[in-house]
């Protein structure tokens, strides 16, 4: 009999995605119809574009809080599955009438790419079985790599400082991902 282990810090998916739309009410103008964000998120670095819709059809493009950005971070978190990994971006849609749409991209490149050493620290905190890893996610792990290597320690996120540090170097520093 396996023993389910309750972790009260960490949100539910449904808890955190009421936590995004929470954020983006918040930044929803009274005259709206739809506020859209689009969202990319790694553990470490996040990146939004956040529309707003009046009921003529136009639309401008507003700033994102930082409580969307630390919602869908949240969000991402929440829907982590052990050595299968969590979305790669996602696309949130909220209507005046309360109603809303979420997309997930699981599979595709983000459009936003902050570097391979972000995707090389975001593996760390969301492992995924190399089976799973995507050629786009692999090429990006690599070029991570090329970077530690060519920037030296000085580039290392800091889990990785400790671990070289404590003389515990990952194998993969030494070979390619």
């Amino acid at each position: 009999m396996s023993e389910l282990l309750i972790q009260p810090e960490r949100l539910t998916e449904r808890e955190a995605l009421l936590g995004c739309i929470d954020a983006l009410w918040r930044v929803f103008p009274i005259d709206a119809d739809s506020i859209i964000c689009q969202c990319a998120a790694l553990s470490n670095a996040s990146w939004s574009r956040t529309y707003v819709y009046l009921p003529d059809g136009t639309g401008t493009s507003i700033t994102a809080s930082r409580e969307v950005h630390t919602a869908f971070t949240e969000l991402r978190k929440a829907m982590y599955r052990p050595g299968l990994g969590t979305w790669w971006s996602a696309t949130l849609t909220v209507w005046d009438s309360g109603q809303n749409n979420i997309e997930y991209n699981y599979d595709t490149p983000p459009e936003w790419n902050p570097g391979g050493i972000y995707y090389v620290d975001d593996l760390h905190h969301y492992p995924i079985n190399p089976e799973f890893r995507p050629q786009w996610l692999r090429e990006r792990l690599a070029q991570g790599v090329t970077d530690l290597r060519e920037r030296g320690p000085e580039a290392y996120p800091p889990w990785l400082a400790a671990e070289v540090q404590a003389g515990r170097k990952p194998a993969w520093l030494e070979i390619d991902p």
